[in-house]
């Protein structure tokens, strides 16, 4: 917002007579004499030709520097008379400081010109949204997505991660739940199918985007004995030109053998991603859990930097656990920082969705131009 300034009142100066002003301080007010008033004696006479002439003598030259003078207290003091003082100051071109991580190349050969090179970088702020939507279950004679894609709505993510989602699933009477919210949203989808029962009867995890998705694919992960088939979703979303990797899993609940093998297969896959990572989703596991061990060291807990409190985000009645996690990771390629995280208060499923703010950073390569002799820095 722009603050209105108030003009300053214009400044008078005012410059004495200098020589007027040393002569005075050095010589003192002068009298008028009166001769007629008492005749004075020759004695007189001579001391006072005498002590005028040395007056005369001894005064200042007014071309002089004025002398320090010692105050009672014997600090000096020194005032400068504008009038008279003379500074030089010479006058020198600064150029402006070079970006961090420029780069000048010499040249080859007599004649040529240097080449300047200046390292390119892009930001964006993203919004990115983990909620398990526990199939928008028909709680209370009806469906639950229509509150749900309220929920979401009102957070204004620019990505959401979805576990428990159906696509014609009979129990929720057929419908497809990434197109239905993406419609209303305004947003693209990519889908993970890790239950088949049938080529139109899906279960598994869902990406929603504002921004274009330009590739999906879900990766299966390991199932020891007899649990459910998991899966890691992984969507590429072109930010405003930044290439940005989303991954999606749901973990097992009741094994926690199985648990930790899914997330050992899920890192592998990560940790050679080149681009930005984000991972969300319903892990059921807790913060100090085994399972999580394989992320340290390539993936950041987002509560664990800029949360306060708990973090519980299950059952969303009573949370008393937090198994829903968003984790960042800065890949080779840029650099992730949160910069906010919070838990969203609601009875739209039985887990409360988890949102954070993160700025991206990335390396864009560098600009280089030659630059010749006598070019303005």
């Amino acid at each position: 917002m722009a603050v209105r300034g108030v003009p300053a009142p214009p400044v008078q100066f005012c410059l004495a007579d200098p020589t007027r002003r040393r002569r005075e301080a050095v010589r003192g007010p002068v009298e008028p004499k009166s001769w007629s008033a008492a005749p004075a004696t020759v004695t007189l006479v001579v001391l006072l030709v005498v002590g005028a002439f040395a007056v005369l003598v001894l005064a200042p030259d007014d071309d002089a520097p004025d002398a320090a003078v010692t105050s009672p207290a014997g600090s000096v003091s020194s005032p400068v008379d504008p009038t008279t003082a003379s500074t030089s100051v010479p006058t020198t071109t600064t150029s402006p400081p070079e970006p961090e991580g420029t780069r000048t190349l010499q040249p080859t050969a007599p004649g040529e010109p240097q080449t300047v090179c200046v390292p390119q970088e892009s930001s964006v702020d993203l919004r990115v949204v983990t909620y398990n939507i526990h199939s928008a279950r028909p709680w209370e004679g009806g469906s639950r997505l229509d509150r749900i894609s309220d929920e979401i709505a009102r957070l204004e993510a620019d990505v959401v991660l979805l576990q428990e989602v159906d696509r014609g699933r009979a129990w929720t009477y057929g419908v497809d739940m990434p197109v239905v919210l993406a419609e209303r949203l305004g947003m693209s989808w990519a889908f993970g199918a890790n239950v088949r029962r049938s080529p139109t009867n899906l279960y598994g995890t869902a990406i929603l985007s504002r921004h274009p998705i330009t590739d999906s694919v879900n990766i299966a992960l390991p199932r020891p004995g007899s649990t459910q088939q998991r899966g890691l979703l992984h969507a590429t979303i072109d930010v405003d030109g930044i290439a940005t990797s989303f991954y999606n899993t749901h973990l097992e609940p009741g094994a926690p053998g199985a648990r930790e093998a899914q997330m050992r297969r899920a890192m592998d896959t990560i940790r050679a991603d080149p681009n930005p990572v984000f991972l969300g989703g319903d892990l059921n596991t807790s913060p100090s859990s085994p399972t999580l061990a394989p992320l340290r060291g390539t993936l950041t807990d987002t509560w664990s930097v800029v949360g306060s409190g708990a973090g519980f985000t299950a059952s969303s009645g009573n949370p008393r656990i937090r198994i829903d996690y968003l984790f960042f990771g800065s890949g080779t390629r840029g650099e992730v920082t949160p910069t906010t995280v919070r838990v969203v208060p609601t009875r739209a499923s039985d887990h409360l969705p988890l949102v954070a703010d993160y700025r991206v950073l990335v390396d864009d390569g560098e600009v280089c131009v030659p630059v010749f002799p006598g070019d303005a820095p």
